[in-house]
């Protein structure tokens, strides 16, 4: 039995992607280890040095 709807089996045949190929990217993206290229690398505090001297 699917999971998926018939509406979205009809936007899955839209973009020719599978119900396999979605639950493929679902767990990559939702991963904390694997990645996928939807986020960069987060260097924490970074991000101050270059904002702090903006306000100076």
């Amino acid at each position: 039995m699917s999971d998926f709807s018939e509406r979205d089996g009809q936007l899955l045949a839209l973009f020719g992607m599978t119900e396999e190929q979605v639950r493929e990217a679902e767990m990559i993206a939702e991963s904390e280890t694997i990645p996928d290229g939807l986020v960069g690398l987060v260097y924490y505090g970074r991000h101050h040095t270059d904002a702090s001297r903006l306000g100076s």
